[in-house]
C-alpha cells in the first residue's frame, strides 16, 4: 500500500482539526438551542436520556445548525487553497502550474474560478436539500 504525500498528509490533518473544531462548536451551539423544556418533555413521557437526545434533542439540533454547518464546509473548499503553502498541488497551485508553462492566465484562473463555484454551488444545492427534506410538516422556514 502506498502513502500518501507528507504534504497532503499535512494539509488534511490541518484542515480536519481546523474545521472539525468549527463544526463541532456549531453541533454544540444546535445541541444548546434545544430548550431545555422538550428533554424534560421527553424525560416526562418515560424516555431514558439517550433515547431522548437521540429522538427528540438531535433531530431538532441538527435542523438548527445544519446551514452553518454548510457554510463551514464552504469555507473550508475555500480553504483548501491555503495547503498550496505546504507544497500541496491543489486547484489554486495546479492553474498557476498551467498558467506558467502556457501563458494562458486569464483561461487558467477562470477554469480554477469555475471549478471553485462549482464545488460550492454543489454543496450549498445539497445542503439546502437536505434541510428542505429534514423540515418538519407544515412549516414555512
Amino acid at each position: 500500500m502506498h502513502w500518501p504525500a507528507y504534504e497532503t498528509l499535512a494539509g488534511f490533518c490541518g484542515l480536519t482539526l481546523y474545521a472539525g473544531a468549527y463544526i463541532a462548536e456549531e453541533a454544540c451551539a444546535g445541541i444548546n438551542g434545544v430548550r431545555a423544556a422538550q428533554r424534560g418533555a421527553a424525560r416526562a413521557l418515560g424516555h431514558t436520556p439517550v433515547h431522548a437526545f437521540r429522538h427528540i434533542v438531535l433531530p431538532q439540533a441538527l435542523r438548527l445548525a445544519w446551514l452553518p454547518i454548510v457554510g463551514q464546509y464552504l469555507n473550508t473548499i475555500k480553504n483548501t487553497s491555503l495547503t498550496m503553502t505546504s507544497g500541496l498541488a491543489e486547484l489554486s497551485y495546479a492553474s498557476r502550474q498551467v498558467e506558467t508553462e502556457t501563458f494562458k492566465t486569464f483561461q487558467a484562473s477562470g477554469i480554477a474560478t469555475l471549478l471553485y463555484v462549482g464545488a460550492a454551488a454543489a454543496v450549498e444545492m445539497a445542503g439546502q436539500a437536505l434541510a428542505r427534506r429534514s423540515r418538519p410538516a407544515g412549516s414555512r422556514r
